[in-house]
């Protein structure tokens, strides 16, 4: 009987830690949308300091792409992106050097 209670203990204890709060890994929708607001002005401001750089050696333009990670065809793609959201294109502006 002693051991058959310490089992159940022991399988009670085991699956006790394997459970997780649903709740904690749970983003809100505001939480969520704000971290997507965030990630889209990150990438405005990356796009810009690609833009800038390629400016600045525009020989260089398709390494300084593919080093940063983009293809003409994606780099493009981006800055319709950013053109078509307001606060991105707001971004973009105040991380472009004239």
């Amino acid at each position: 009987m002693k051991i058959l209670t310490v089992g159940a203990a022991l399988v009670l204890a085991l699956t006790a830690c394997g459970r997780t709060d649903a709740n904690v890994d749970k983003a809100t929708p505001e939480q969520t949308a704000e971290a997507k607001a965030a990630s889209n002005l990150d990438h405005a401001r990356d796009a810009a300091r690609v833009a800038n750089l390629m400016a600045e050696q525009p020989a260089a333009a398709d390494s300084l792409l593919t080093a940063n990670g983009y293809t003409r065809y994606s780099f493009e793609k981006a800055m319709y992106e950013i053109a078509a959201d307001s606060a991105m294109a707001a971004a973009y502006a105040a991380a472009k050097k004239p």
